[in-house]
């Protein structure tokens, strides 16, 4: 579901993830954006989500097991 102006929602309705690999995750949990947009100065593609229970839950799913990489920038 995308939302055309998802700017005008309250800020803290909203997550914005900069990140591929916990979009991906997000998105294989379940949920869908409500859009995705280019940052103006970064030029960096980010996805918007709508913050609810099930998006909480899965950032902290997220935090407590994401991949890290060790001093070689290798994932462990």
């Amino acid at each position: 579901m995308e939302i055309v102006n998802w700017k005008s929602l309250d800020k803290n309705d909203i997550y914005c993830c900069f990140s591929l690999p916990l979009y991906k995750f997000i998105v294989a949990n379940g949920l869908e954006p409500i859009a995705k947009e280019t940052h103006k100065k970064t030029n960096r593609t980010f996805s918007v989500f709508m913050k609810g229970e099930k998006l909480q839950a899965l950032l902290t799913e997220w935090t407590a097991n994401r991949p890290t990489k060790n001093e070689d920038n290798e994932e462990k």
